[in-house]
């Protein structure tokens, strides 16, 4: 209950004081922790197993797969190739800049080369930008995610049992990411005929409940990317279940719903990024942290850059302008931080792994986050 008053006092001076909505939060949960007595927390099992499924399947139901389709070669680029050398790039920077041992590098790697642009796609609905380039940045947030679960799990891996060669880890993870679409492909198609059939919103909108979380947990199951099958399974039904033979009453129910879901769990998800974070760690371990924020951002200007400018051989070319802002609303977010409280217990120098990871996080979401709308505005 005091979340939700505080997510509407920060809903409401946000807007007065024109700065982004999940910054607000983020600053606002800060406090929290000393006002009260019982300790709350993100829960990385919440955060995966609840919040991430509905998150995803909520963009997915939202994007069009003919627009997807247009632009897929610059996300693929990025969520691909992009994301790996990115975390690559990082944990290099980090093993040698902080001493780290390759694995704990890794694993930070991953969480930093994820992107979360819940706060790019919040400032796009208030300043309108090419359709274009908000498809490439909702896109690139919708298989980031994925590629980063599963680079995460196979550098787990690799910590547990020791040794995983470069061809095993080449093929574990091509198996994750197809096993994945192809069990998003059954669920999606399998729940379109039951879907049909349902004459009622509030029945039809259980169903997309089911195959949201149902799909992430068999993908899970099967030893696939739970993610990658949500991601499918949301296009699928997002462009085939909600077709012109629905009824406008249900689309506008259903759409509605899964809208104010994943605006909740953003709510609750930022707050609670907020709750968790300890200002006096984070202080004694600012220089690491800073250090973070810069691996990060090289990883991102020697990954994207390249990479985008190359599209124009194989696509039509990404304006500079749209290149700018694509790197710097690289934002970090709950994923990131979910990872790094799901590292092994084992793991030395945990706390201080967690530590830089919640505090990049909380530069990132407060620095670029605050400076995200003037740069838009100012690149036109």
């Amino acid at each position: 209950i005091i979340l939700l008053l505080v997510a509407t006092g920060v809903a409401l001076l946000s807007r007065r004081l024109r700065i982004p909505y999940v910054t607000g939060l983020v600053l606002a949960g800060l406090p929290i922790t000393e006002l009260l007595s019982r300790r709350i927390g993100l829960n990385p099992s919440l955060i995966l197993n609840l919040f991430l499924p509905i998150l995803i399947f909520e963009a997915g139901i939202n994007t069009d797969v003919s627009r997807l389709r247009s632009t897929f070669k610059p996300i693929a680029l990025l969520a691909g190739p992009g994301a790996v050398l990115s975390s690559a790039i990082i944990a290099i920077v980090l093993k040698f800049g902080l001493g780290l041992s390759w694995i704990p590098a890794l694993f930070v790697g991953v969480m930093l080369a994820n992107t979360d642009t819940v706060s790019m796609i919040a400032i796009f609905k208030e300043i309108p930008v090419p359709a274009r380039l908000s498809t490439i940045v909702e896109g690139e947030t919708l298989f980031n995610d994925a590629t980063a679960l599963v680079l995460f799990n196979l550098i787990l891996q690799v910590y547990s049992t020791g040794s995983v060669t470069f061809i095993e880890g080449i093929q574990q993870l091509v198996f994750i990411f197809l096993g994945g679409g192809l069990v998003g492909l059954v669920l999606g198609y399998l729940s379109i005929p039951v879907f049909a059939r349902l004459d009622d919103a509030l029945s039809s909108l259980l169903l997309t409940v089911a195959v949201a979380l149902g799909t992430f947990q068999a993908g899970q199951f099967l030893g696939v990317s739970g993610a990658v099958a949500v991601v499918v399974a949301g296009l699928i039904f997002g462009n085939l279940g909600l077709s012109r033979n629905t009824s406008a009453s249900s689309r506008i129910t259903l759409l509605s719903f899964w809208e104010y879901a994943s605006f909740t769990v953003n709510t609750f998800i930022f707050l609670l990024i907020g709750v968790e974070i300890n200002l006096v760690t984070l202080w004694k371990t600012l220089p690491a942290i800073l250090l973070a924020v810069l691996a990060y951002q090289i990883g991102r200007v020697l990954t994207a850059y390249p990479l985008l400018a190359g599209v124009r051989w194989i696509d039509r070319p990404i304006p500079l302008r749209w290149q700018h802002l694509l790197f710097l609303g690289n934002i970090k977010g709950s994923l990131s931080m979910a990872l790094a409280l799901s590292l092994p217990a084992t793991l030395p120098g945990r706390e201080v792994l967690i530590a830089i990871v919640f505090g990049s996080v909380l530069v990132s979401l407060v620095g670029q986050g605050l400076s995200l709308p003037w740069v838009v505005k100012r690149l036109k």
